[in-house]
């Protein structure tokens, strides 16, 4: 196809509440699937284009930029913007049109394992979706020039260490890098010798897992928890058990009665902006944690990756900040949240007298994670501009946070709450009675709107009226148009069954 051709292709329904730009990434994903756009073919730059088509050149680019970010095609400098393979046929939006659909798929969406949740996930891919599935920042707040510029001189100078193995512990500059960071914002006292540089903050959990646990071993999570902690523990043969989540943090009593019956081998905790509740555990609370892993010997696993994307409040210390040199508390925490997003770096600092293990357990996992980008991360910690995003993340997300607050307010019907966390990219809803978060979801693919059913974040007793908003998503109008949806299909589904389905003639 030419640039006329694909412009003559670019046919928009612009009274549709699909987007444009979403509109062009499915019309022209389509042509990429079907083969008539080969791959190698380039692409009419985006003036061109929007010239042919008499649309604006932004939305001809917000478009490229959506079909870059799903592999579709890629820009090469000067020499313009190119076709890769032919992409797979999307999964199709599942259908409500019928009462009768409902049952099987709910069936679907209600599994439990892995390939179930994926799937949710995947959904968010959709053409023209608004995806509050995002727990991390969109590139497009910050200046990421600011790393690539420490990654190209990575790549540029080469030094010694960039192309060869290194130390499964990660290189010592920026185990360095990372305890001066965490000691400036999180108060942390870390040692570089007790950093352990890793492939995001999910490896540092596992490794920390895979060390701790056997086959029948007891764990203690928050309910409702980050659902990559429960898939680990479940694959690892643990049990994970929960314990009710107050405002502020873990209920005290029922964590205390669990660990005297049950005798679990750790607890894996998220104290600071939950994931999925956005909730922060108290400081009177962490320290009462704390004395009760001490007199029980029960590990800790603290996971406090977004720390530093606080709004309003008050800044918490750690548990590994008040913790003792010898306090069994492992703490673990990826950077691609709070830093750099997508970058895939984390660490894990654990007790002084368990580094030996988890460098051992890291070397049987992957040998060391990349030089190249330890290198650029270490060089981006050390200046200022890794604080100066901080300051734009932080600032964007507030606002974000602000209106997603005050459109929920408005428009969801009587009977719906919401967290209102003090930082971090996810909030907790919980549907008006009457409500089951599957269908819930299932109608709100219909929209358009992508969420993740609060039910697969518990270890056992799921409430079925929970939903967790991740508000990573950048553009303010894309979630005022999702929060809005979302109260659409709320009422919806408390209308009397027979009205909510189009009948089929």
């Amino acid at each position: 196809m030419d640039a006329e051709q694909i412009a003559v292709a670019l046919k928009l329904d612009k009274a549709s509440d699909v987007p444009l730009y979403a509109q062009i990434k499915e019309i022209l994903l389509a042509e990429i699937t079907e083969g008539r756009l080969a791959e190698g073919q380039r692409l009419p730059p985006v003036r061109r284009l929007a010239e042919l088509s008499g649309l604006n050149a932004m939305t001809i680019a917000r478009a490229y930029k959506e079909l870059a970010e799903a592999g579709a095609i890629a820009g090469r400098g000067a020499l313009g913007t190119f076709v890769l393979a032919r992409q797979p046929a999307p999964a199709p939006v599942p259908s409500l049109r019928e009462p009768r659909d409902l049952p099987a798929l709910r069936a679907d969406y209600a599994s439990r394992d892995v390939d179930t949740f994926r799937r949710m996930v995947q959904a968010s891919d959709g053409p023209g979706m608004i995806a509050f599935t995002r727990a991390y920042p969109d590139a497009s707040v910050i200046d990421t020039a600011s790393f690539e510029r420490h990654l190209k001189a990575a790549i540029d100078q080469r030094p010694d260490y960039a192309y060869s193995y290194i130390s499964p512990a990660g290189l010592p500059s920026l185990r360095e890098a990372i305890a001066a960071t965490m000691n400036a914002s999180r108060t942390l006292r870390l040692a570089p010798d007790n950093i352990v540089v890793t492939n995001g903050g999910q490896q540092a959990l596992n490794l920390v897992a895979q060390l701790l646990l056997s086959p029948g071993d007891t764990v203690i999570v928050e309910r409702p928890t980050y659902f990559g902690a429960l898939e680990l523990f479940r694959n690892l043969g643990a049990e994970p058990i929960g314990v009710n989540l107050e405002q502020d943090g873990p209920d005290l009593d029922m964590l205390e009665a669990l660990i005297r019956t049950r005798a679990p081998k750790l607890m894996f905790l998220m104290p600071t902006f939950q994931n999925p509740t956005g909730l922060t555990t108290s400081l009177e609370k962490r320290r009462a944690i704390l004395d009760l892993a001490r007199r029980h010997g029960v590990a800790i696993v603290e996971d406090d990756c977004v720390a530093e994307l606080r709004y309003r409040g008050k800044f918490v210390p750690s548990i590994k900040a008040l913790a003792a040199d010898n306090d069994a508390v492992f703490y673990v925490a990826g950077m691609g949240k709070a830093y750099i997003p997508g970058i895939r770096l984390g660490f894990v600092a654990p007790p002084a007298h368990r580094i030996s293990d988890v460098i051992k357990m890291k070397s049987i996992s992957d040998l060391h994670t990349s030089p190249l980008y330890q290198d650029a991360l270490e060089h981006y910690l050390a200046g200022d501009e890794a604080g100066r995003n901080l300051g734009l993340i932080c600032t964007h997300y507030r606002e974000l946070l602000a209106t997603i607050v005050e459109e929920f307010e408005q428009h969801m019907p009587e009977g719906s709450a919401l967290t209102r966390p003090e930082g971090g990219l996810n909030m907790w809803m919980t549907l008006p009675p009457g409500i089951d978060s599957i269908d819930f979801f299932l109608s709100a693919l219909q929209r358009h709107v992508s969420i993740l059913v609060g039910a697969h974040l518990f270890s056992e007793n799921p409430d079925q009226r929970s939903v967790r908003l991740s508000f990573g998503l950048s553009d303010k109008e894309a979630t005022i148009r999702g929060i809005r949806a979302l109260a659409g299909v709320a009422k919806d589904l408390l209308r009397p069954v027979s009205s909510r389905f189009v009948a089929v003639v």
